[in-house]
């Protein structure tokens, strides 16, 4: 009996639609972000789905999985299955992968990202087995989920990058599984910290350890320069104004406090 993956996106609409994104018409639901994004990724089984509860929004079915986009925090959803690439050295080693299922959903943010906001849903073994960034950090995710040591997990699939800001990383547990979000930026050289390469994470497992949930969405901060490179020549690039004690990013939970729009 398939297991059917229910994503309810009320905690990722709470940070996108504070960060830039079109208001909804409702007040904001003041729940923590830990507790919504808790609610984000619920595995049912068929018994739950005989008795299913119908979220608003737009409603995305692909193969066995489905969820619901709640209204302004996109316009809809492209799926695709990602085919299988095998290590035949003439591949990068961030595109070996099983066959896995990828979401990218169309935002309704206009502000400039370097990213998709996707959702990558992978099995968890054969990657283990394709791939050496896979099989190194998967373990280690599930190491940190235990041992409660959060810190420094990065994305799968991997960027070909390394991770310089890794804000605010929190266990947050769903149905079926557990996983860490974060607030993160990567990069591959020391260049300013802007909005067009910071990103919301969340990095998830199952409790049967059978599929790899990974979640990366855009996000906006007002204190932030919003590109790293001007695309004007004539133009200069703002120079960023470190204040005193450093950058101190707004607690992700408090993302809908119209003071970070």
């Amino acid at each position: 009996m398939k297991t059917k993956l229910i994503v309810l996106w009320v905690g990722l609409m709470t940070i996108i639609m504070a960060c830039g994104g079109v208001a909804p018409t409702a007040a904001p639901d003041q729940t923590t972000l830990e507790t919504m994004v808790a609610a984000t990724l619920q595995a049912h089984t068929q018994e739950a789905a005989d008795n299913p509860t119908q979220p608003s929004g737009i409603p995305i079915s692909f193969q066995n999985i489905s969820f619901t986009i709640p209204e302004g925090l996109a316009t809809g959803a492209q799926s695709e299955i990602v085919p299988r690439f095998e290590d035949t050295g003439d591949i990068p080693y961030w595109s070996v992968a099983p066959e896995y299922v990828r979401f990218v959903l169309a935002r309704t943010s206009t502000f400039q990202s370097n990213f998709d906001f996707e959702i990558n849903i992978i099995p968890a073994d054969e990657y283990m087995q394709m791939n050496e960034a896979a099989a190194e950090r998967i373990p280690l995710l599930q190491q940190k989920l235990t041992s409660g040591d959060l810190s420094g997990i990065t994305v799968l699939p991997p960027f070909n990058a390394g991770l310089v800001i890794d804000a605010q990383p929190t266990k947050v547990d769903f149905q079926s599984g557990s996983g860490i979000r974060a607030v993160q930026q990567y990069h591959q050289a020391p260049v300013p910290i802007t909005n067009d390469y910071l990103i919301y994470t969340y990095q998830g497992i199952t409790q049967d350890g059978k599929y790899y949930v990974s979640i990366v969405a855009p996000i906006h901060a007002a204190f932030l320069i919003d590109q790293t490179y001007n695309p004007d020549p004539n133009a200069t690039t703002p120079t960023p104004v470190v204040p005193e004690g450093g950058f101190v990013f707004p607690d992700v939970t408090e993302f809908d406090n119209p003071e970070f729009e």
